[in-house]
């Protein structure tokens, strides 16, 4: 089990909230299979989006490296109001984790964008990207 601890930091256009999780067991998983997810390099980013009322949406993502097993890093979530765009940046003494999320109506459904930036000692090592649907 991963015993680091981890920063979260989450902005919602110009207000910023700030959290702390301890990290995840690597066994852990999202709560249900994932909408969509990408692997890049030695990273997966998955991602669960639900409609919360007739304007949010709150989306689940899961960060974790691909090794055998697979490691998860971070489980965040972040709720938003359709249309509005936040960021969600992990911090842990080896690496950081920034994923932004925009969604936009589209035909009745949400369109959700997901973009990561994984840095591992300032590095940039990853760039996952999601683009997923929400009835």
């Amino acid at each position: 089990m991963r015993t680091g601890f981890l920063l979260g930091l989450v902005t919602l256009g110009s207000v910023l909230f700030i959290g702390c999780s301890a990290a995840q067991a690597p066994s852990s998983t999202l709560s249900s299979e994932p909408d969509a997810s990408v692997a890049s390099d030695r990273w997966r980013v998955a991602a669960t989006g639900t409609r919360v009322g007739d304007d949010q949406i709150e989306i689940a993502m899961m960060v974790s490296r691909t090794t055998d097993p697979p490691q998860v890093i971070s489980q965040p979530r972040i709720m938003l109001v359709i249309g509005q765009q936040g960021t969600v940046e992990i911090t842990d003494g080896s690496f950081d984790i920034s994923a932004t999320v925009d969604s936009s109506w589209n035909d009745g459904r949400v369109n959700v964008d997901i973009k990561t930036a994984i840095r591992e000692g300032g590095v940039l090592k990853s760039s996952p990207r999601i683009r997923m649907s929400i009835e």
